[in-house]
């Protein structure tokens, strides 16, 4: 062999050696490879099944979200909006007027906008539907076409609070709110009748309180007035009276009575002395019923004399 062939021979060698490390390595790279293939391709199956949901679930949204801007029309963002001044039930809406689109056709009726205004915690309160009235280049005056509640309008006083103006709302949303407002008129006529009849039963019960006390005093039982005052008072008198005249005309019977024994007794003594009488007989003792016997008033109540 020559010397070409043994330096072809030793050179090959190293090759042959380092073919049989690259080798190895091509075939571990390829098993890396054809895992990652595997789970790139079962990844791929299973986003692949959740993107027609996922496709469906965002034309639901999009549907949505076209319905919801088309049912509320234009909008009009951080609007400086207070109480007018000069117009009852009405506020100024400054930039906002011809500056921002808003206008009104000929012979056509005021644009009808709907107010919303912030509460504080970055969401919005709904106040109710405004009728545009002078709409001028950069300021709007707008009145209320439902009645305020009494310090309603106290709340839109505040100069630098930014509202909300929308073209429209959903129908749902006015048909509620239309219902709020006939159930709040149908509370404000009961509140009225309420406190119609309370006033008529108050004047009532104030009206009895006085009689009551005018029949307390006159019967003297009301705070303040002496026990002898009023009905009670002359009843208790009359009462005392009826007692002291029941005693007197007690003791009248009784000395009634006495006077009876005592002219009986009299009358008997008398009787017997008439008897002892000289040419007295025995039919001058008993008295006769043809005679008439008249008892003249003397200072013995037992003289009697005959006729």
């Amino acid at each position: 062999m020559n010397v070409f062939g043994k330096i072809l021979v030793w050179l090959l060698i190293p090759a042959a050696i380092a073919g049989i490390v690259l080798s190895a390595r091509v075939i571990e790279e390829r098993n890396k490879w054809t895992k990652q293939v595997a789970a790139l391709q079962s990844a791929n199956e299973s986003l692949a099944a959740s993107l027609e949901s996922k496709r469906k679930e965002l034309n639901d949204l999009q549907s949505e979200f076209n319905l919801v801007v088309l049912s509320w029309d234009r909008y009009w963002n951080d609007i400086p909006t207070s109480l007018s001044p000069a117009t009852p039930n009405s506020v100024i809406a400054r930039e906002l007027g011809k500056n921002l689109g808003l206008d009104k056709a000929p012979n056509a009726e005021a644009p009808l906008l709907n107010a919303f205004q912030p509460v504080g915690d970055g969401t919005y309160r709904y106040v109710g539907p405004f009728r545009a009235g002078a709409i001028q280049d950069v300021q709007t005056e707008l009145t209320a076409t439902w009645r305020p509640r009494p310090g309603e309008t106290d709340t839109w006083r505040a100069v630098d609070s930014r509202w909300r103006w929308r073209g429209l709302i959903p129908s749902p949303n006015t048909e509620r709110f239309i219902d709020r407002q006939n159930a709040l008129i149908y509370a404000d006529q009961t509140l009225s009748e309420r406190e119609k009849h309370l006033a008529i039963q108050t004047k009532l019960y104030e009206a009895a309180q006085s009689r009551l006390k005018g029949r307390l005093q006159e019967l003297g039982v009301d705070e303040g007035q002496p026990a002898t005052a009023g009905l009670a008072g002359a009843i208790a008198a009359e009462e005392q009276a009826r007692n002291a005249e029941w005693l007197e005309l007690d003791r009248l019977r009784h000395a009634l009575s006495n006077e009876i024994k005592r002219r009986d007794v009299l009358t008997a003594e008398n009787n017997m002395l008439r008897k002892g009488l000289p040419g007295a007989d025995e039919s001058e003792s008993q008295p006769r019923s043809d005679v008439a016997v008249k008892i003249q008033p003397t200072s013995t109540p037992g003289d009697v004399s005959k006729p």
